[in-house]
């Protein structure tokens, strides 16, 4: 007899409540896991930039760190939809969805920084300015 290397998948009739239960969190489980491990190679190649070398995204007390644990959840969810379980995020998704629609689509403004009145900055070199070697050029002679 040839065994059969196929396998089946299971009808909403061969699935018992029990086993479909254990479907369900496994599918959740591996949805967290991959939002998880994604938004892991997002903070590893955030903190690959210079500006965000010193960047805690694991502690809660930083807001960047309360960012990326709401992101992870996000992509959780987006996750879970695709594989129809319903989740309590896909509903915030469908209104954050519409709010960046509305906003692509506004004008572009510039950006604008405005300092205190009494904002001064000072410059300090640790350097010499006056060091006539550093101003000649290799050309010249």
């Amino acid at each position: 007899m040839a065994k059969d290397n196929i396998i089946q998948f299971p009808t909403p009739e061969a699935v018992s409540e029990k086993e479909a239960k254990q479907m369900l969190q496994d599918a959740s489980d591996e949805c967290n896991g991959l939002a998880q491990h994604l938004a892991g190679i997002c903070i590893e190649e955030i903190t690959n930039h210079e500006f965000f070398a010193f960047g805690d995204f694991f502690d809660e007390k930083n807001i960047e760190a309360r960012d990326i644990y709401a992101i992870t959840n996000l992509i959780n969810a987006m996750l879970l939809r695709y594989l129809q379980v319903p989740h309590e995020l896909q509903k915030s998704l469908d209104k954050l969805y519409i709010k960046v629609k509305q906003l692509s689509q506004l004008p572009e403004t510039e950006f604008e920084v405005s300092f205190e009145p009494d904002f001064e900055v000072t410059f300090e070199p640790d350097f010499d300015l006056n060091n006539d070697k550093d101003d000649k050029d290799d050309n010249d002679t």
